[in-house]
């Protein structure tokens, strides 16, 4: 099985950024990560949007980045919210019980009611 490559893409929406992230999210890119989040907080006028859809992998350094960019966007008045975790992301941010402390987009799973087709 071949290994998807770390990417990290932002999107500025009119001061909403999207934090786009693909591949793995562990020790490795964990760096880059919360710089990028750091970056898109400071940036953002009210909201930051972690996209996780295109990430395989995140372990425990992935979770506390997550975590502490969103105790920072709410030190400056913003929000940092979750978006397109799937699969075993979902199940770890699950398992972990982050998903009740981070806003997690409570997005249908394929073949559930209301699955939204794109």
């Amino acid at each position: 099985m071949a290994t998807v490559p770390f990417t990290i893409s932002v999107v500025d929406d009119h001061g909403e950024i999207t934090v786009v992230l693909g591949g793995d999210v562990d020790i490795a890119t964990v760096g880059e990560v919360r710089r990028a989040l750091a970056e898109a907080i400071e940036a953002a006028h009210r909201r930051v949007v972690v996209d996780l859809h295109r990430v395989e992998y995140l372990d425990s350094s992935g979770i506390k980045a997550l975590v502490r960019a969103n105790i920072r966007a709410r030190v400056t008045g913003k929000e940092l919210r979750v978006r397109g975790a799937d699969g075993a992301v979902r199940r770890i941010l699950e398992l972990t019980g982050i998903d009740h402390v981070l806003d997690v987009d409570e997005s249908p799973r394929p073949g559930e009611a209301g699955a939204a087709t794109t």
